[in-house]
């Protein structure tokens, strides 16, 4: 792992964020440079794919070595004395989410799993309010709802109600991405 370390940061030093390492990195992705540079698989798994994940935003099969490098040179190079990374000692989901959806519970929130949902029953008055969630036959009184799921079936849900968001000022719709 340290030898992979090292010849990566060969590759930072190289790059040096000009358009002529833009043109010499750009047609390799990242995880090309990672082989390239004898990265090891422990390497790659637990560091460098999921800070290109949070990152750019993409698996490191579909980010270009240029961009990378560029993310690199920005984190270690150009701001070092300004950039702290600390790792998480377990998962996401075991550090962040699940102490958070149960303290959510202990204040009476209810998380629904592998439900579809198919359509919002709203209040009568003019304020539009969400008051039924329907997920297939079953129907879920809500006092508030927060949509969980890829962005695909999230737009989806939108469409076929759209009125449901017309009526929200947009400081009560939260999108959390995962």
């Amino acid at each position: 792992m340290a030898a992979g370390k090292f010849l990566l940061h060969y590759a930072v030093i190289d790059f040096h964020n000009t358009d002529a390492a833009w043109r010499k990195y750009d047609s390799v992705t990242a995880r090309e440079l990672f082989q390239q540079f004898g990265c090891s698989e422990s390497l790659y798994r637990n560091i460098l794919r999921p800070l290109l994940q949070v990152s750019l935003f993409a698996p490191p099969e579909q980010c270009s070595a240029a961009a990378t490098l560029a993310l690199f040179y920005y984190l270690i190079l150009s701001y070092q004395k300004d950039f702290d990374m600390v790792w998480s000692r377990g998962t996401v989901r075991e550090m962040i989410f699940n102490p958070w959806t149960d303290s959510l519970k202990e204040r009476g929130c209810r998380f629904l799993r592998d439900k579809l949902v198919a359509d919002f029953i709203l209040s009568d008055d003019e304020s539009g309010y969400v008051t039924q969630v329907v997920c297939g036959r079953d129907k879920y009184e809500a006092d508030a709802v927060i949509l969980a799921g890829r962005i695909s079936t999230l737009q989806e849900t939108i469409k076929k109600r759209s009125n449901v968001f017309k009526v929200l000022p947009s400081s009560a719709i939260i999108c959390l991405l995962c």
